[in-house]
């Protein structure tokens, strides 16, 4: 499924995140200039931004730069500029080891990386490590 194809989802998901969203499990580092470097994991990602699963704690408006890797073993991660639209907590019982969750809003639109995620999730699908 390309990013472009929306899936079903709510009212709410829609107006919070502004273009369909695609469910994955993107590995990837969040890099700010106060904070340095974290890892991360993008568990929903549109053209527009992504909500993302991380140990660090951002503030609402930190300008972030997401090294996402997306492509075939050893290639060089794709880089993506955004700003943290939203922080949360997540529940202890269930995320010990990623307790903050985060929605990041992208500068541009990541149109040019659907086709790589895309093909990221159906991979993952297949293996039954999400079910999109």
């Amino acid at each position: 499924m390309a990013l472009s194809e929306p899936p079903p989802e709510s009212t709410r998901a829609r107006r919070q995140r502004g273009a369909p969203r695609q469910i994955s499990c993107i590995p990837a580092y969040v890099n700010t200039d106060e904070k340095g470097r974290h890892i991360a994991v993008i568990h929903d990602v549109s053209l527009n931004g992504a909500r993302l699963f991380t140990r660090a704690k951002f503030a609402v408006d930190d300008d972030v730069e997401l090294s996402l890797y997306i492509g075939k073993a050893g290639d060089e991660p794709k880089k993506v500029r955004g700003r943290v639209a939203r922080i949360a907590k997540r529940d202890s019982k269930t995320s010990e080891l990623w307790p903050y969750e985060a929605g990041v809003e992208f500068e541009e639109s990541i149109e040019q990386h659907s086709g790589a995620i895309a093909e990221l999730t159906r991979k993952l699908a297949e293996q039954g490590v999400i079910r999109p």
